[in-house]
């Protein structure tokens, strides 16, 4: 598995603003529109691997501490593409 999810710099502004006004859905759909998939021939990331990502950048980055982060939680890195 890999370690890191990559996004470009709008996808990952609108995660964390829908992070901040309490809207997990909205920052899990936004970071799976705008993040590379693992497999050229998929159109975007797992919603598992999103949930999981966007779990671990509410608790490491943001400090908003969520009930459990998978130990598999991919970090988020923000990128060209």
């Amino acid at each position: 598995m890999k370690k890191l999810i990559i996004c470009t710099p709008d996808g990952l502004q609108e995660m964390k603003e829908s992070l901040i006004h309490d809207r997990k859905i909205a920052a899990i759909k936004a970071l799976r529109r705008t993040a590379t998939p693992d497999n050229p021939d998929e159109k975007s990331i797992s919603l598992r691997d999103a949930k999981w990502a966007v779990e671990r950048y509410q608790n490491e980055v943001l400090g908003i501490k969520t009930a459990h982060v998978h130990p598999e939680a991919r970090q988020i890195f923000c990128g060209p593409v």
